[in-house]
């Protein structure tokens, strides 16, 4: 082989290998879990991974469930995604301005507030929290739903799959 043709086709393998590396969306992602568990949130300033543990779609096994739940962007999914989530306090009693929280987390740092909703009277009540955001994600990105309440004391999720659910897709 001469040196030109050598050169002609190093350039083509490294094109070739260039063109390996560009992320190409395939097909959607799309997950759904719920909970059931009527999993304990604690009171005060932090706020708790949900960890919703039943499977409703998981087109691309890209959540891993347990008390570090998380959704991690598959590869070749990077992209746009659209984030849904809904949550169910317990009956419970609140104070005038106690308040519920919902947020969205990428790589373990604050993305959004999803919802804030703040008692405007003392009520005993389910309290329910919901919001959506839109969110870019890189293959290997995760991201987790937190809540939090400070009612001054633990106070559990509703044990209603119906009411605690969340739905990630690739847009």
């Amino acid at each position: 082989m001469d040196e030109q043709t050598a050169k002609i086709i190093s350039r083509m393998q490294g094109e070739i290998d260039r063109l390996k590396a560009i992320e190409i969306p395939t097909r959607i992602c799309v997950a759904r879990y719920t909970t059931n568990a009527g999993q304990s949130i604690g009171t005060g300033g932090s706020s708790a991974i949900i960890d919703f543990e039943d499977l409703s779609i998981d087109t691309d096994s890209a959540v891993t469930v347990g008390a570090a739940w998380k959704f991690t962007c598959p590869t070749g999914k990077g992209g746009i995604y659209h984030v849904e989530a809904d949550v169910t306090y317990a009956s419970t009693a609140w104070a005038a301005s106690n308040v519920a929280q919902l947020f969205l987390y990428k790589n373990g740092a604050l993305y959004s507030v999803l919802r804030r909703k703040t008692m405007e009277s003392a009520v005993t009540l389910y309290n329910n929290i919901h919001g959506s955001d839109t969110i870019s994600l890189a293959a290997g990105d995760y991201i987790d739903i937190r809540t939090s309440q400070n009612t001054g004391g633990a106070v559990a999720l509703h044990t209603d799959g119906l009411n605690n659910h969340v739905s990630i897709y690739r847009i």
